[in-house]
């Protein structure tokens, strides 16, 4: 008797689970909005991928976030890519799972995953998406049913996969910023294991290996959550770096020893109200925010030539201050290198 498909029902659930985590994280922030282009819609945030576990080349390499090669297999980028790969795995899953049974099918589909996003992270590609996976699960099921071809049942599976390949590879030429070295670096490594999960034996090894693989995404997805909070609050402090210099050639200008202009005087106030706005900071990026904006007040309110020039040059020396945190502690936060 063929075991039932349960490993797929529990993928699919995860997935939707985190899918509709991810929009409603997005409602209760606040950063829902409405789609520009067709595979838009229903779009997670960047700032709430990041924050559930999208690959981000940079995190990885830079920062050593290798468990980042394991979460953006449960993550999807909009309504579109989660209903088509939601499709593609209820087809395909259980007939995967019923070849090679499911601690061979779970090492499969997770092992596949990850050599995908290796694949798309080696070319400089990050992103999310379960499609790594899903293309590993075509080679490998290819695999099983064309060594068995000459048998009836096996031969129809054969050429459904072989059309389910063409139809993936057709839809990804059209469909924009599809990581077609994940595609391939799945599949590629779905056949090759697809070959060894094919032969009898070794039980224990894949038993193993299907507990390593669930190990593995559950201690990545707890990691992913203690890097959370950190990287949500990357985004203040980047609009923090950005006001502040943003604002810095009024400060100079405002800062010289003649008759202050009154469009450096207007930049300057509009810097102070969006400064004062500005929530989500902590600690010392915190401190760099309330002492720029007693600095940027300093000025607007002295009419003192040697008072304007000492506060311009703290302020020069607080931008500094952040630039230098920012290279210090921008893995930490997520925060670009670039």
């Amino acid at each position: 008797m063929l075991p039932s498909p349960g490993i797929t029902r529990a993928l699919l659930a995860t997935n939707t689970i985190l899918y509709l985590a991810m929009l409603a994280f997005d409602a209760f922030a606040g950063r829902a909005g409405g789609p520009r282009l067709p595979f838009d819609v229903m779009a997670p945030s960047v700032e709430t991928l990041q924050a559930f576990g999208m690959l981000s080349t940079e995190r990885l390499f830079e920062c050593g976030r290798v468990w980042l090669l394991v979460t953006p297999i449960f993550l999807h980028l909009g309504l579109l890519h989660f209903l088509f790969n939601t499709f593609a795995l209820w087809q395909l899953g259980p007939l995967a799972e019923q070849a090679f049974g499911r601690t061979r099918f779970l090492v499969l589909y997770l092992g596949t995953g990850i050599a995908g996003n290796v694949a798309g992270a080696s070319f400089g590609i990050g992103g999310a998406g379960a499609s790594g996976a899903i293309f590993g699960l075509m080679g490998a099921t290819l695999v099983f049913a064309r060594r068995r071809r000459h048998a009836i049942g096996p031969g129809l599976v054969y050429q459904w996969l072989l059309r389910w390949l063409l139809y993936g590879v057709l839809l990804s030429l059209f469909v924009r910023n599809i990581n077609h070295f994940a595609h391939g670096g799945g599949f590629v490594t779905g056949l090759a294991l697809g070959v060894l999960a094919d032969r009898a034996g070794a039980a224990a090894i894949w038993s193993f290996g299907a507990r390593v693989a669930v190990a593995a995404s559950a201690v990545s997805f707890v990691f992913v959550a203690i890097d959370a909070p950190k990287l949500l609050r990357g985004g203040a402090v980047l609009t923090l770096d950005h006001e502040l210099k943003g604002v810095w050639s009024a400060v100079d200008r405002f800062g010289d020893p003649s008759e202050p202009d009154a469009q450096s005087a207007s930049e300057i106030r509009d810097a102070v109200w969006r400064l004062r706005d500005l929530r989500g900071l902590r600690g010392e990026v915190e401190a760099y925010r309330r002492r720029a904006v007693e600095l940027l007040e300093t000025l607007r309110a002295s009419s003192e030539p040697l008072e304007r020039r000492d506060a311009a040059a703290s302020f020069v020396e607080i931008v500094r201050g952040l630039n230098d945190w920012l290279g210090e502690n921008a893995c930490a936060h997520g925060l670009s290198f670039r």
